[in-house]
């Protein structure tokens, strides 16, 4: 992937979730300028803001890495992280409620929170099973062929009426939904065992370990609206610290 290609990335990534961050402050502040109830009154969207700083932070620094030190994976990196910023759509449905206006189409807003969370599990996989590869042509063929995949899925799931108007809530009242993406996040940690297993040193199994806990954490946060706020902590905390290690194993050494 080339740098300029990763510079645009890196943009687009950081206007959309400046958009969003300021999307939770104009909400907070209108809401406390009027004394009326917080249309988000949990901590799930502020939850959401963290992972968007973190994902913003981590994609930083990858775009910073020297050449050599990139292979296909950590490429495939930054798309993810475009693509879980993408998901913080699901703060606007909040945002039109404050303004009293519908700019975007809830349908439209449930459709892309569909396709960034299947589309950036499925890369999660394609980092895991490309993890040691350095060759990218076969790489690029495969994020076509899954934002093929992540389209098709997208157009043929029915938004029903429960989450139409808050699609943040749509894997908690989709149980074949929720299962499906489950069953993504479960292959998405799998695949990173094959290079565990084929390379243990010592780098490479602190890689693993830092992908691993990454996905895990993005698990918890995505899979469900109403995890213990305990839990949610937990998974921020897990988030943070894993793209921290993950940022100094793959700067550290060459991939």
């Amino acid at each position: 992937m080339k740098k300029k290609f990763q510079l645009t990335i890196i943009t687009l990534q950081g206007a959309i979730s400046l958009i969003y961050i300021l999307s939770v402050l104009y909400i907070l502040i209108d809401n406390l300028r009027f004394n009326t109830n917080l249309y988000f009154n949990d901590q799930n969207f502020f939850s959401i803001v963290i992972q968007l700083i973190t994902f913003f932070a981590l994609a930083i620094q990858i775009y910073q890495m020297n050449e050599p030190q990139r292979n296909s994976s950590t490429s495939l990196l930054l798309l993810v992280l475009l693509m879980l910023s993408l998901d913080g759509i699901v703060l606007l449905p909040d945002l039109f409620k404050a303004l009293k206006v519908t700019i975007i189409s809830p349908i439209i807003i449930g459709k892309i929170h569909i396709f960034s969370i299947v589309y950036s599990t499925l890369l999660l996989i394609l980092c895991g099973i490309n993890q040691n590869e350095r060759n990218t042509k076969n790489t690029n063929s495969q994020i076509i062929f899954s934002f093929a995949i992540t389209f098709i899925l997208t157009y043929a799931i029915n938004i029903n009426s429960p989450t139409i108007n808050n699609p943040y809530y749509m894997l908690d009242t989709s149980i074949q939904f929720k299962a499906f993406f489950i069953f993504l996040m479960i292959l998405a940690i799998l695949s990173f065992i094959p290079s565990y297993l084929t390379d243990k040193t010592k780098h490479n199994k602190l890689k693993t370990y830092s992908y691993i806990f990454f996905t895990i954490s993005l698990a918890c946060l995505k899979t469900s609206n109403n995890i213990n706020l305990i839990v949610q902590i937990i998974a921020l905390l897990l988030l943070i610290s894993s793209s921290i290690i993950l940022t100094i194993n793959l700067k550290s050494y060459s991939i």
